[in-house]
């Protein structure tokens, strides 16, 4: 029988390794793409998505919740900044595109 907390944790394995295969994207699409205008906008998604992953990592690691709230709250911080910063980026480059 699965209980609470196994399926608690099995979602967060599969969420980390969805989240894993989705970070070696990102990276290859950032890479793939550094010459373009698009890796500038590209650029901050691995560090967003690495930053998911570690939140959802402190489901698996045995600390006080205290300890878990405040690296959530902290990868979550760096995340959202990654990810305002890609969309300032994108944002920037459609609007120069307009002005041509």
């Amino acid at each position: 029988m699965i209980t609470p907390q196994l399926f608690t944790e099995l979602t967060a394995v599969v969420r980390i390794v969805l989240l894993t295969v989705a970070f070696v994207f990102a990276v290859v699409a950032a890479r793939g793409y550094s010459d373009a205008p698009w890796g500038a906008v590209l650029r901050p998604l691995p560090v967003a998505i690495l930053a998911l992953a570690t939140s959802v990592a402190t489901l698996l690691v045995d600390v006080s919740e205290t300890t878990a709230q405040v690296v959530t709250v902290a990868v979550w911080t760096v995340g959202v900044g990654a990810v305002a910063l890609s969309t300032y980026r994108f944002v920037d480059l459609v609007a120069e595109r307009g002005d041509r």
